[in-house]
């Protein structure tokens, strides 16, 4: 970003003259750029979206608006303060500002076990707090799709990620037809305990720790309203013990999330995971992207996304085996 536009977009947005800048870019995440600006007036993180647009198929306001809403007094878990979001941003594209949280992604000790289990101790009382939370209050309704009830979390979610594949859609993919057939199938199988807000993204890597515990929980694009299973599955490395961790889950937050839930989701994903390859894929052929994080995105992770619709729906490919592919989410 050129010095000169950040410094005038932080002077409308904060309504004084910022002084003498640094401005650093924050080398991890594919989905969008995010930029750390020092000055005179404070420390501040700049989201903005790639050239030709995001690997996430869902707008940046989105984001912004999550955070917004958990920013309020008594809000279920501790976030970065929102500041402003424009649609022409320093560079020319939305972006949006929010305060920086002093902390680090990486977790001092890791990977040792028991530094693993607190740090997944830690996390599962965040998600329990997110997901016991009154999310109608903080205004979740006006910016999700909300379940009809309960039982239609999980055909909802279906539908939703099956819609953003539509919408980017680069090309025919007929596996990908057949894998969202199964999982609407499938999906009437699991109603949810209940309806949550849910995180989207998690593990090592998505939130600010500080001494051991979670100071700012970030990574919000894949968020809903959805079955608390829907974050358990996207959990990642935290799950030090995935039957223990889910006991000590079910204990804090009452809810009662099954395995077979949590299975269930994490087999959704891969559609899930396939809507934002897609995504980067369009971004990339139609909208003149060359970002080579891009290119990976569009073709190796889309390919091992395609790959684990199909160990999903139970049509795998002769030629792969189950074990190529790695767990996990970006």
């Amino acid at each position: 970003m050129e010095p000169d536009a950040v410094t005038q977009w932080l002077r409308e947005g904060l309504g004084r003259d910022p002084g003498a800048l640094q401005i650093t870019k924050f080398p991890r995440g594919v989905s969008r750029e995010t930029w750390l600006v020092h000055c005179d007036a404070g420390k501040f993180t700049v989201r903005q979206d790639l050239p030709g647009g995001s690997v996430d198929p869902i707008p940046l306001r989105h984001e912004y608006e999550v955070y917004r809403r958990l920013a309020q007094p008594g809000g279920p878990v501790p976030v970065a303060r929102p500041l402003w979001y424009t649609e022409v941003g320093p560079a020319g594209r939305p972006a949006y500002a929010r305060e920086q949280v002093e902390g680090d992604w990486r977790i001092a000790g890791w990977p040792d076990p028991e530094v693993r289990r607190q740090a997944g101790m830690e996390h599962l009382r965040r998600l329990a707090a997110l997901h016991t939370c009154d999310w109608a209050a903080l205004g979740f309704g006006e910016i999700f799709d909300v379940p009809a009830s309960a039982h239609d979390c999980a055909p909802l979610a279906v539908e939703y990620f099956a819609a953003a594949i539509r919408e980017h859609r680069v090309e025919p993919m007929p596996i990908v037809s057949e894998a969202i057939a199964h999982f609407r199938a499938e999906a009437q199988r699991f109603p949810a305990p209940r309806i949550s807000l849910c995180k989207g993204t998690n593990g090592l890597g998505e939130e600010v720790w500080r001494d051991g515990r979670i100071v700012a929980m970030s990574d919000w694009e894949l968020s809903r309203l959805c079955d608390p299973a829907y974050d358990l599955a996207q959990c990642q490395d935290l799950l030090w013990d995935e039957a223990e961790a889910l006991r000590y889950y079910n204990g804090i937050s009452g809810i009662g999330v099954t395995a077979d839930h949590v299975a269930f989701y994490r087999r959704l994903y891969s559609l899930v995971m396939f809507s934002f390859t897609n995504h980067a894929t369009q971004c990339l052929i139609e909208r003149g992207d060359q970002n080579a994080r891009l290119a990976w995105v569009g073709t190796e992770m889309s390919h091992v996304a395609t790959l684990r619709m199909a160990f999903a729906a139970g049509f795998e490919p002769k030629s792969e085996s189950r074990g190529t592919i790695a767990q996990g989410g970006r």
